[in-house]
């Protein structure tokens, strides 16, 4: 990691993976329909299953997190100013990874990339034999965001499976993480694109 990487890791993740867990390995409920949320700060909204617990908290504009849970099934939506404002940084910059001149042929320097390849270390810390697949861009009406499948170890589930995605979009980092045990990911990853693919724009509330 070059000194512009470590400066913005600074203060950059305000949410836990771990916090993601619940159902202690309990069967979740495959949805026949969904419902509709909006993050009070107006920085999303989007389609959850209808049936799983939803639950939002948040501090105005700087912050805003939805949870989306159903037994062992855990889909987690965040969105901040501060990781926006690492965007923000990144694109001046041209890329932090190329700040220092060490950027290589063919990397993805997009600020958007550049912000979702800072979230990885953090979640690997948090989960056990992390391992993710290369980014995919993702469009939704967020704009352009990054997508990644990742597989790990849980410790009530099993091998769990889940998607790691980031949008820079209104002035804020979105970041979705959706995370289920192994034997259910073929599935609700159906269920998992569903409500990323839903993501926009939401309304603020007063």
């Amino acid at each position: 990691m070059n000194c512009t990487r470590g400066f913005v890791w600074l203060g950059l993740f305000g949410f836990s993976v771990l916090s993601l867990g619940s159902g202690c390995g309990q069967a979740p409920t495959i949805p026949s329909s969904y419902k509709q949320y909006n993050a009070k700060n107006g920085a999303f909204q989007c389609d959850y299953p209808e049936g799983w617990e939803a639950q939002g908290a948040g501090k105005r504009e700087a912050f805003h997190s939805a949870k989306f849970s159903s037994g062992s099934a855990t889909i987690k939506i965040t969105a901040d100013l501060a990781g926006s404002l690492m965007g923000d940084i990144a694109e001046s910059f041209g890329g932090l990874g190329d700040a220092g001149g060490l950027a290589e042929e063919g990397e993805d320097l997009s600020p958007v990339a550049e912000i979702h390849q800072l979230g990885k270390e953090r979640v690997a810390e948090e989960l056990s034999n992390y391992e993710e697949k290369e980014p995919e861009v993702v469009q939704t009406r967020l704009g352009e965001g990054r997508r990644s499948e990742f597989s790990a170890s849980g410790a009530f589930a099993g091998r769990l499976r889940g998607y790691r995605v980031t949008f820079l979009a209104h002035n804020h980092r979105v970041t979705v993480v959706c995370m289920c045990p192994e034997g259910y990911w073929d599935r609700l990853q159906p269920v998992f694109d569903k409500v990323i693919d839903s993501l926009r724009p939401g309304t603020k509330e007063l």
